[in-house]
């Protein structure tokens, strides 16, 4: 009696060390059952995070801004002064907390684990799902013939899905395609204080070292697949076009980039991060980052990192939100900015509605010189300002893009101060000048009998985003040479990844992706 053969493919996991192994189980003599090893080609993904992302220490390695514990930021910074912030959020004393071994731990530790871990874990597991391919109960399989609409429209019922990528689902061939790879997670972080120039140059040497660890493993395409969140975008962006990185970088999904800048960068130096949904732990949240403009601006002024997410020139462009800054005087009259640059007219000018506002850049106790400030400030607007026109309309050729689109987590599409009515002298002293959304920016008024000042109160966010990048910026790189697909999805910024349909975006997109590459 002839016994039938069944080929049991035994694909490879990793032990601590990051080396490669095959295990298999007996099985009965006579069954026919053959284990074959399967050599899959390996192409690593390396996750690249967002602001504030990465763990920073200082040149002593003492931890200066540890993501790892949600209680340790609490801790460390919800009461911080801003001149305690100023002396220790400084790119030139704080680094990366790089990884000491990446071959065994794959850079995990240089993203903050509590902002970040799960996303991680997420894609490993089901980008190496090899029983899920054995038994066909995958993600990617069930993202077959639009199934995965019917499972995201009962169990995530309260996410509103634009099912443009549904109306493509994965072929059967695609899907057992995407398992003919490996892929390894990598992550990268970087000094999100330092100029993200600089991020890219470092984003590029991880690539380079990423493939030279996985050659070691076994067949290795010598490119890899970039998934970014946020500013990690703009650093993945101008590490492959302007740093040279492209021809390594196989294709790049972006998730929730400010792909033209935010306005809330600007706002919240003039302010800080107010809690508009009245949550007790956004309210937390938004004290450990800096709940004052002061807060803000002494750490952000001295940062180029965080002074390149402002709105770019073309931020807007053709469309109503490219005139950003509106001041409506006491008479309803509306100042439209920019006419032209917002670097001139914005950033670096002497009226009080510009960045630079020395008691806010130097707080007290801080000796340092105006002057010294100011030419540091406007060195590292110049800074930001060459970085941002490098990186205009420049994308990989095989990127994918997802970003917030919510009623729920407005952001600021345009921001506006609004004149509000004068106080006496010595009214002003009880009037807001700082702190959740008023500022001072006063401007005395003389009179007969006394000195009169008014204030101006920035609006509330206006638009649809993610609660920090607003629709305007995110929707930016549609139809820009090299993006392949963009969609929206209700989430907010931070949490991007962890909802299910990013999560199925950014699957598909990566068996898109490797559709292009031919087993040999």
């Amino acid at each position: 009696m002839s016994v039938t053969t069944t080929i049991i493919p035994v694909h490879p996991t990793t032990d601590e060390n990051g080396k490669r192994i095959y295990q298999c189980s007996m099985v009965p003599k006579g069954s026919g059952q053959i284990h074959q090893i399967q050599h899959s080609l390996i192409i690593p993904v390396i996750f690249v995070p967002g602001i504030m992302g990465s763990n920073l220490v200082d040149n002593k390695d003492k931890n200066v801004w540890n993501g790892d514990s949600t209680a340790s930021l609490v801790w460390n910074w919800r009461t911080a002064s801003a001149e305690e912030r100023k002396k220790k959020l400084r790119p030139d004393l704080a680094k990366l907390k790089e990884s000491k071994d990446l071959k065994k731990d794959k850079g995990w530790g240089e993203p903050g684990q509590s902002f970040y871990l799960k996303s991680l874990k997420w894609l490993q597991a089901n980008l190496n799902d090899y029983d899920s391919y054995n038994q066909k109960t995958g993600e990617r399989f069930l993202m077959q013939n639009g199934d995965a609409q019917k499972i995201l429209s009962s169990e995530y019922s309260e996410i509103q899905l634009e099912d443009y990528f549904f109306k493509y689902s994965l072929d059967t061939e695609d899907v057992q395609h995407s398992y003919n790879f490996d892929f390894p997670v990598y992550a990268c972080g970087y000094n999100w204080l330092d100029d993200n120039k600089n991020s890219a140059e470092f984003l590029l040497k991880r690539i380079q070292d990423v493939l030279k660890i996985e050659k070691q493993n076994g067949p290795t395409l010598d490119k890899v697949i970039i998934v970014t969140h946020s500013m990690g975008g703009l650093v993945t962006r101008y590490c492959s076009e302007i740093s040279g990185g492209k021809d390594k970088i196989l294709g790049v999904v972006h998730g929730v980039m400010p792909a033209t800048g935010a306005a809330a960068a600007y706002t919240r130096m003039k302010t800080g991060n107010p809690n508009f949904n009245y949550n007790p732990i956004n309210a937390i949240t938004n004290q450990v980052l800096g709940s004052t403009g002061t807060d803000m601006s002494v750490v952000m002024s001295q940062a180029p990192g965080s002074l390149e997410l402002l709105p770019f020139k073309e931020y807007g462009e053709g469309t109503e939100y490219k005139q950003w800054l509106r001041i409506r005087n006491e008479q309803g009259e509306i100042n439209f900015l920019p006419k032209a640059d917002p670097f001139a007219e914005i950033y670096t000018t002497d009226e009080w509605y510009g960045l630079f506002e020395e008691p806010m850049v130097n707080p007290k106790g801080i000796e340092v010189e105006y002057r010294t400030e100011k030419i540091q400030f406007l060195n590292n607007m110049s800074t930001v300002e060459d970085f941002q026109n490098l990186l205009k309309n420049k994308y990989h050729s095989n990127s994918y893009v997802f970003y917030g689109k919510s009623n729920d987590y407005k952001a600021y599409g345009y921001a506006t101060w609004d004149s509000q009515q004068f106080y006496r002298q010595y009214w002003l002293e009880k009037a807001p000048t700082d702190g959740v959304k008023k500022v001072g920016g006063a401007v005395k008024q003389p009179s007969k009998k006394y000195d009169y000042y008014k204030y101006y109160e920035i609006s509330d966010p206006n638009v649809e985003g993610d609660g920090t990048v607003p629709f305007i910026s995110g929707i930016a790189p549609k139809g820009k040479f090299g993006v392949k697909c963009i969609r929206y999805l209700e989430t907010d910024h931070q949490n991007a990844y962890n909802v299910k349909t990013s999560q199925l975006f950014t699957l598909w997109s990566i068996v898109q992706i490797v559709k292009q590459v031919t087993c040999q």
